[in-house]
């Protein structure tokens, strides 16, 4: 997203124009490891079985349902924040817990991120966007899946590979200006 703002590029398109190339990628490195395992005779550490198979898929169909949720609580204005995301927050939970989802939420991560881009950006991005990491956290912490210092140590990743990034940032957007640019 650094990138298409310094190049004044639609984060929209970029995301889409990575889109074929992650799935080619994806399905060569799902080939790649196959033929791996095949050849190294790696077994496997669970047995396939349908009933396993049509649990995957209903998490999935949760996944999907609670998307469709979200993006239709975002679109009402009139309700609070609390209301919009808190809500289905408490509501993911519960069905976590319930059904005893394996993966439920590492699924419901990215529809989170995705959903939240909109509202966080469009109405005072200033106020909005400081919540979301809190929020995405209260996702993982809040299943009982994580710790405090798996909290910290994801923190101190995130904010490492974010001073990396914005360094290389700085130092190609200082090559761009010329010695006789105005600019400086």
């Amino acid at each position: 997203m650094i990138d298409g703002v310094q190049a004044n590029v639609s984060i929209g398109k970029l995301f889409a124009g990575g889109f074929i190339p992650g799935a080619v990628m994806a399905l060569f490195m799902m080939v790649m490891v196959a033929y791996y395992a095949h050849v190294r005779k790696y077994g496997s550490d669970v047995a396939f079985s349908w009933p396993r198979m049509g649990r995957a898929f209903f998490e999935l169909a949760f996944v999907l349902a609670t998307a469709t949720v979200l993006y239709f609580l975002w679109s009402r204005e009139g309700l609070p924040g609390w209301i919009r995301f808190g809500g289905l927050l408490v509501g993911n939970m519960i069905a976590d817990k319930l059904f005893k989802f394996e993966a439920y939420m590492a699924l419901l991560t990215p529809v989170i991120l995705i959903g939240g881009w909109p509202p966080a950006c469009s109405r005072r991005p200033r106020r909005r966007s400081p919540r979301w990491p809190g929020r995405c956290s209260s996702v993982s912490s809040g299943t009982g899946r994580s710790n405090w210092r798996m909290f910290v140590k994801i923190s101190m990743d995130t904010i490492e590979t974010t001073a990396v990034v914005l360094f290389i940032v700085a130092a190609a957007s200082d090559l761009r200006l010329g010695p006789d640019d105005d600019r400086r």
